[in-house]
């Protein structure tokens, strides 16, 4: 009987451990972006999704535009050296818009189990890991 028991335990234990990882869910399946500017006149909300890119004007979608990959690729890549638990830790450059009313700006990404939030910095100086990112977004929804 021990030696069923032993031949169970030890078949069971690696689908238990395949059947944990696999039902992981880490930061590397990004779901969306979700970047926020607002001033003293408009909140402007980008949200990217499922190779769609839409501007939202004070909570009014303005505008939808369906992405290329090639251009999904360059944004996920902009992304990869970045640490997303870290990404509330980022170093700020200026912060303007504490003083003169300068448009303030934050990014959340949005994982399939969390979601992680950027300081809030002024909207034409992000931090440096964010510099290609937002005027990307940006762009490609006037472009498209």
């Amino acid at each position: 009987m021990t030696k069923v028991s032993s031949a169970l335990r030890g078949s069971c234990l690696p689908i238990l451990l395949l059947i944990c990882i696999s039902g992981f869910s880490s930061p590397e399946k990004l779901i969306q972006i979700h970047y926020q500017e607002v001033d003293l006149a408009v909140k402007k909300t980008f949200i990217y999704e499922d190779l769609t890119l839409q501007l939202f004007e004070n909570e009014t979608l303005i505008k939808s535009s369906k992405i290329r990959l090639n251009d999904d690729i360059k944004i996920r890549d902009s992304l990869s050296s970045l640490n997303p638990v870290l990404l509330h830790q980022l170093p700020i450059p200026s912060k303007k818009y504490r003083y003169d009313g300068a448009a303030m700006a934050r990014l959340k990404l949005v994982y399939m189990t969390d979601s992680f939030t950027s300081p809030i910095f002024d909207a034409d100086n992000p931090p440096s890991e964010l510099r290609y990112l937002i005027p990307k977004i940006k762009t490609l929804i006037q472009v498209n």
